[in-house]
Formats: structure tokens, C-alpha cells, sequence
């Protein structure tokens, strides 16, 4: 939030729109705002810098809206900008496993960790998959893991406690 507002006082200090839009759609979708985030995302007027994270986040937007099509080509459209970005193929993962691709949904999962193996959206999101697909058991070993090397990760510590709740 606090993020946001700082935005928000860039913008009124004539920030141009291009170079916020893609933040403030993420904070949008943050906090659950989908009609915001339509409002920042959806005429794709991003500047050079932040197009990547605006696709991506476009991609997010019809992620949630159920749009898998629509979500596939914004998150094709910041590929091609910024292919080695761990975060886009943890979306890409999503994408995948929500289209039913559990298979190509591990594969991006793997390569967002490769890409950044401390990554903590790669991490929770291949541990998730370790879960769904192999166990509690491994799920929770596997967050056990990513923890001794992220002890402050809340997020981490969350899909740790769960796995093992569950276990």
C-alpha cells in the first residue's frame, strides 16, 4: 500500500503514465482490485523499462479473469522482451498447470528456479507443484529445504506450514 501511494504522488507530480502504469496495475492486483488493474493494464501503453512487467501483469489480469487465452499472449508479448525473467515463467508455470499442462507447468517451474535459484515466487511455486504431484511428504521437505535457505521468507514459511498441516 505504501508502495502504491508513493506511486500515486509520482503520478500527480507528472510522472508520465507510461513509465507507473505497470506498477500500479501490479498493486492493483495485489490487493484483489481487478477493475483498477484494467484501468493501469489494459491499453498496453507501458514505456520501454516497464513493458515486460506490464505484459506479464496483463497476463495476471486475464489469469485471474479466467481468460487462459488472453493470459498466453500477454505473457508471449513479455517473453519476447524479457525471456530470462524467473518471475514470468512462474506466470507462464501457472498458466499452465491452471490449462491443465501439469507436465510444461513443472518444466516452467524448473526453469524459473534455474533462472534464479532464490527466486522466492520460483521456489514457492515449484514446492506447490512438488505437493500436488508427489505428497505432502515432499512437499513438506521441500519447503523445509528452501526455508534453511530463506529462514525470514513469510510466504515460504506459509506454504511450509500448510504442506505440513496437511502432512
Amino acid at each position: 500500500m505504501d508502495a502504491q501511494i508513493q506511486l500515486e504522488k509520482l503520478l500527480s507530480q507528472g510522472v508520465d503514465r507510461t513509465e507507473l502504469a505497470a506498477y500500479l496495475g501490479e498493486a492493483a492486483l495485489a490487493q484483489g482490485n481487478l477493475d483498477q488493474a484494467r484501468d493501469w493494464l489494459s491499453a498496453g501503453a507501458f514505456s520501454k523499462g516497464t513493458m515486460a512487467l506490464g505484459y506479464r501483469m496483463l497476463g495476471r489480469l486475464a489469469l485471474a479473469e479466467g481468460d487462459l487465452a488472453e493470459a498466453g499472449r500477454a505473457f508471449d508479448r513479455a517473453y519476447t522482451i524479457d525471456p530470462d525473467d524467473p518471475e514470468l515463467w512462474v506466470d507462464i508455470g501457472r498458466l499452465r498447470y491452471r490449462g491443465g499442462e501439469q507436465f510444461q507447468a513443472i518444466e516452467a517451474s524448473e526453469r524459473a528456479v534455474a533462472l534464479d535459484p532464490k527466486n522466492a515466487a520460483a521456489l514457492q511455486f515449484r514446492g506447490q507443484l512438488a505437493r500436488d504431484a508427489q505428497g505432502m511428504a515432499v512437499g513438506v521437505a521441500w519447503f523445509s529445504h528452501v526455508l534453511a535457505q530463506q529462514p525470514n521468507n513469510v510466504e515460504l514459511r506459509v506454504e511450509y506450514a500448510a504442506a505440513l498441516g496437511d502432512a
